[in-house]
């Protein structure tokens, strides 16, 4: 079946589709499934965009590769979370920092891979995270960006095209038609 749907919404995981935790005073990506909280409430909102665009979770955890995190986990919270949000495809990066993939955002690696793949129209199509990593990505490849800025972070001076304090306040916005 050939898709029909030329735009998407690439949406970061961590910290925008669910909540980061507190460990020692810093806010972190969960580990284990336990800790995988939804922001259910918010993620409804998305299905009235189903129908125009692709969901496509892309995410980076290298925490696999660091061995903080097992497989088995990243995929219970992935099964969760589709269970809540009818995503497309769901794109991950399991290299660290050093591994100077082409995946790992701040580069488009994921994001061109699912151009390439489904015929996606970038200037058709947003990107929603919530750090200067997601952005940067983002505007490599000419997407609008939304910045979901939960926790007033410092996003290295990368400018978003929009920012808001949850998926609610974007949602009321009808930025996204």
């Amino acid at each position: 079946m050939i898709n029909s749907i030329d735009k998407a919404i690439f949406l970061d995981r961590d910290g925008v589709l669910n909540k980061l935790i507190n460990v020692n005073g810093e806010l972190t990506s969960p580990k284990i499934f336990s800790d995988f909280k939804i922001y259910h409430d918010e993620l409804i909102k998305f299905k009235k965009l189903k129908s125009k665009y692709l969901l496509i979770l892309i995410t980076n955890q290298p925490d696999i590769s660091r061995k903080k995190m097992k497989k088995n986990e990243l995929d219970k919270m992935h099964k969760e979370l589709s269970k809540h949000i009818d995503l497309d495809e769901i794109l991950v990066c399991m290299h660290d920092n050093n591994d100077d993939c082409t995946c790992r955002k701040p580069k488009p690696g994921m994001l061109l891979d699912a151009k390439s793949r489904l015929k996606i129209n970038f200037n058709k199509s947003y990107l929603i995270g919530d750090s200067w990593r997601d952005i940067s990505a983002g505007k490599k490849v000419g997407v609008e960006t939304i910045l979901i800025n939960r926790d007033a972070k410092n996003i290295n001076n990368v400018l978003p095209d929009y920012c808001f304090d949850s998926l609610d306040s974007m949602f009321q916005s009808n930025i996204i038609k």
